[in-house]
């Protein structure tokens, strides 16, 4: 979630200054002019309103049919106390490119507490809770460690870990792959009021 509707009443629990630097580079970088919410960006190459079902199923179908130019792997390594690590490894011929492990998780209830859907219980997925990117020089296996500080109210958390290779010149996805966390907390199911009221109104 991008942080620039932050502020005033209301600020999204889950934005994050980061994400907003990210889809500034698609725009600098792939979109010209185009930076806008809700936006979806499909393998690097497409974007589509976010909202528009048609068009982004297209966007991915068109993507699914492509064959991977790089191979990619990432499985859960360790976990601890309010953390896990995952390892993500690269296999193909790529340059200019970086390794990229998003922190996903799906599932979330969250009662809203001020801004436009104030009262309201939103349902959410494939919220990107962390991301990582290390520029790469050849193939290679990196360690990615994540914080669980976000606690989504849930005993046992629907986390995945995405990992993909990207062109850090025109943006493209080169290979990716995604795979379940096993976490459990000992927290109370029901939601729990976030304490940075939301607006979740994007897919950036």
């Amino acid at each position: 979630h991008v942080d620039y509707f932050d502020g005033g009443s209301w600020s999204d629990g889950f934005s994050d200054g980061r994400f907003s630097a990210r889809q500034r580079t698609y725009e600098h970088k792939r979109f010209s002019g185009l930076y806008y919410t809700p936006q979806m960006i499909v393998n690097g190459k497409h974007q589509t309103l976010g909202h528009n079902r048609a068009n982004a199923f297209n966007a991915i179908d068109h993507s699914l049919k492509l064959s991977a130019k790089v191979a990619v792997s990432v499985r859960q390594v360790k976990k601890e106390d309010g953390s896990i690590a995952v390892n993500a490894c690269t296999l193909g011929k790529f340059e200019n490119a970086a390794l990229c492990v998003a922190l996903v998780e799906n599932g979330i209830n969250r009662r809203i507490t001020g801004g436009e859907n104030k009262g309201r219980v939103l349902s959410m997925d494939n919220v990107v809770l962390d991301f990582k990117c290390i520029e790469l020089a050849g193939l290679t296996g990196h360690e990615f460690s994540f914080d669980l500080k976000k606690a989504t109210g849930k005993k046992q958390r629907n986390l995945s870990a995405v990992a993909f290779v990207q062109r850090t010149d025109n943006m493209d996805v080169l290979g990716a792959q995604a795979t379940r966390i096993h976490w459990q907390t000992r927290e109370e199911e029901n939601p729990e009021p976030d304490t940075k009221p939301e607006r979740i109104a994007d897919d950036t």
